[in-house]
């Protein structure tokens, strides 16, 4: 994922091309490693191939993750033989693999881990002063913690209120790349997000690896509602979402303000994982299925116009038949409105890693699709309930199905996750709304995931 600049540097000037994989978390690192090397003189090239410097910014969390890093790292190193001067290499791949990364493909020159902005800028100069060219000149003092050069649609933006993660889930490796939860102050939030209303961001998505864990690091609970209500009141901002929230820490207050702030969007990231008590203990996960059942329960209590979305896990160590039946039994009656589906990634350094009895992979895909086949069912379902409702729909830009619709989302679907909806007569008037604007749209039709309509004329 890399910004593209159609701006051309100045003569002497290093081109850098940042390749960002991974979660929106890790875009959030992205973005601000490449505000760093714009603060240190470096230009900001959206394709690699014109870039002097190259940096790839990896992800490590699961094996289909560690698989996409490598090849976009052996992929970028072919382009040292034309322009490319410097291949660095960072993110949580680095950060758990650095010795091995080193050893087995010499074609990445620096190797860091999760140093930040400024250790990535560091490595880019080094490279480019070996290189014989002279250092690259500061234009201006470098950027504060919250500065970013962005990437993806420009009203659109991830705020990270966290680092870290201090839950002892079994099948994760997470808190042992990023280390303990540590929040943001409040303060240094408002700032980040305040400033980027003022470059348009409409939609602010609050992201970390436990966000309902805000504040209780430093031992204030309620934090997180605060925060919300917080950032719910400032002028410019059209829609603020939520992101990974622990099921068992989801707490009144925060529903309360979630179904009192006209801003917060009625949407509940909530990752279950599993639904099989014995599995759920397995997997180190706090709570039982009565007390999923307990939660959901208040969410539609609290706020009954909530979209809900889940992840779950299925072929982790343990997983019977029996276990398996349990989760999908859970899926049918729990009626996600999104859901997604992932196989067991054994990591080592985890506590689930060979500790049997071991799911063999053709049979965690086959529960992975019968999982998904219900979600599909369970998703045609609901959306065929908003035919004839008019809702307000953030416009996304262009749809990638028809030149002739637009794209946007309700409240209930996040970007790149969830699905979308596709605005017919949108686009053949004189002024087809821009990105970022809220429109009305009656909803004409539903599909699978995804709905159309076309905007309300009332």
């Amino acid at each position: 994922m890399t910004r593209r600049v159609k701006s051309s540097p100045p003569a002497e000037t290093p081109a850098v091309s940042l390749v960002s994989l991974g979660c929106p978390k890790n875009q959030v690192d992205s973005e601000r490693m490449l505000a760093r090397l714009s603060g240190e003189g470096f230009h900001v090239a959206g394709d690699p191939a014109s870039a002097d410097l190259i940096v790839v910014n990896t992800c490590g969390f699961i094996e289909a993750a560690k698989r996409e890093s490598i090849e976009t790292i052996l992929e970028m190193s072919s382009l040292k033989g034309g322009r490319c001067r410097g291949l660095v290499v960072t993110g949580c791949l680095g950060e758990r693999y650095k010795d091995e990364l080193k050893a087995e493909i010499p074609e990445a020159d620096i190797v860091l881990g999760l140093g930040g902005p400024e250790s990535v800028a560091a490595a880019c100069r080094e490279l480019w002063i070996k290189s014989g060219r002279k250092a690259p000149r500061r234009p201006h003092a470098g950027p504060s913690p919250s500065t970013r050069v962005r990437i993806g649609p420009p009203h659109l933006a991830y705020v990270k209120i966290a680092e870290g993660c201090d839950r002892a889930c079994a099948f994760c490796a997470i808190p042992a790349i990023r280390g303990a939860f540590r929040s943001r102050p409040p303060d240094e939030i408002e700032a980040e997000v305040k400033a980027l209303v003022r470059e348009g961001v409409r939609e602010v998505s609050l992201v970390s690896q436990d966000t309902v864990f805000y504040g209780r690091d430093r031992g204030r609970k309620g934090a997180l509602a605060d925060l919300v209500r917080r950032l719910a009141g400032l002028r410019g901002l059209a829609w603020l979402r939520i992101h990974y929230l622990y099921p068992t820490g989801i707490d009144d207050a925060l529903l309360r303000v979630m179904a009192g702030e006209e801003k917060v969007c009625r949407y509940v990231d909530m990752p279950i994982q599993h639904a099989d008590d014995a599995v759920l203990k397995r997997m180190g996960r706090a709570g039982k299925r009565a007390d999923l059942e307990k939660v959901l329960n208040r969410i539609r209590k609290i706020v009954p116009e909530a979209a809900i979305r889940t992840t779950v896990l299925v072929g982790h160590p343990g997983e019977n038949e029996k276990a398996f039946e349990n989760l999908a039994d859970f899926i049918r009656q729990a009626r996600f409105d999104h859901l997604g589906v992932f196989t067991y990634s054994g990591e080592e350094g985890t506590a689930s890693f060979g500790a049997g009895p071991v799911v063999p992979p053709e049979e965690a895909e086959a529960r992975r699709a019968e999982i998904m086949r219900a979600q599909e069912g369970i998703s045609a379902a609901l959306l065929r309930e908003m035919v004839g409702r008019t809702v307000p729909v953030m416009v996304d830009g262009p749809s990638e199905e028809h030149q002739d619709l637009l794209s946007g989302r309700t409240e209930g679907q996040a970007y790149d996750v969830d699905g979308v909806v596709y605005l017919a007569d949108a686009v053949s008037g004189t002024s087809p709304p821009a990105p970022g604007s809220l429109v009305p749209v009656l909803v004409t039709e539903s599909r699978t995931h995804d709905l159309a309509g076309k905007p309300s004329r009332a």
